[in-house]
């Protein structure tokens, strides 16, 4: 006769499998321990693009998770990094991006039909990146500002609070966040007198405003969207050079490039 396992080893062989188990599935995943959590935290500080990357490659390697409602929770982690960081991306790069999300969305769901609660959520999610999506593009995604530079410089020093006693300035065109409407930065700058230049060569200045003004109606420094979801007061800011930035604001390198005098000033 063969030997063979009885009643109480197989149970006691299939315990223990389902023991250690329970034990694997219980550990807690690599991404929650507290030190990948202040390492996000601490990435804050050096730049929003290496907390953004370490968030998708958290998201990424969610192993619990759909594969593609991980993807698609990458996109939009990559979008919103973008978006958050420079104030718009091109428009239809931020399509692209919500686009591949919502389909990363919707083929999760189609997968997930056995399970329908999780299927409606993904059904959920792709409905608001997709929402998020066309935002890029409709209404104000393709239009371009009513205004050029000179127009916004024009607006900005008539919305100023003379706090500012501006000698040059610097225009960037962008766009609102979510929406895309068309916005000037016009960056007022009041030299300082005791120093010509920072230690990168850029120009010394002792104080600088900032306005936001909108490209489609001239208006200066009205909150958007973003503002008033995060309870801003306005979009008009002042910065004052610190002694020990040799009292100068610092400058990225090759501001000086992109600043102009300002006529009669």
């Amino acid at each position: 006769m063969h030997a063979t396992s009885g009643p109480d080893e197989r149970i006691g062989s299939s315990g223990e499998g389902a023991t250690h188990t329970a034990q694997s599935e219980g550990r807690a995943p690599w991404w929650r321990h507290l030190a990948v959590v202040l390492l996000l935290v601490a990435l804050t500080r050096v730049g929003l693009y290496a907390a953004g990357v370490v968030a998708m490659l958290i998201v990424l390697t969610d192993l619990r998770r759909h594969p593609y409602t991980r993807l698609g929770g990458t996109l939009v982690i990559a979008w919103w990094t973008f978006v958050w960081a420079r104030s718009s991306v091109p428009p239809f790069i931020g399509l692209g991006l919500l686009l591949l999300a919502t389909a990363a969305y919707a083929v999760a769901a189609a997968q997930q039909r056995d399970r329908p609660a999780r299927a409606a959520f993904s059904v959920v999610l792709a409905l608001v990146v997709l929402t998020l999506a066309l935002l890029n593009v409709l209404p104000y995604g393709t239009k371009p500002p009513l205004l050029d530079d000179q127009e916004a410089l024009a607006s900005a020093i008539a919305a100023s609070r003379n706090e500012v006693r501006a000698t040059d300035a610097q225009v960037v065109r962008t766009r609102e966040r979510f929406t895309q409407r068309p916005l000037f930065l016009v960056l007022l700058f009041e030299r300082n007198a005791k120093a010509a230049t920072t230690r990168d060569g850029e120009p010394c200045f002792r104080r600088g405003e900032v306005h936001v003004v909108d490209g489609l109606t001239g208006v200066a420094d009205e909150r958007g969207l973003v503002d008033r979801l995060t309870l801003a007061p306005s979009r008009y800011q002042l910065a004052e050079a610190r002694e020990k930035n040799g009292n100068c604001l610092p400058l990225p390198r090759g501001t000086r490039r992109d600043i102009v005098p300002i006529p009669g000033r």
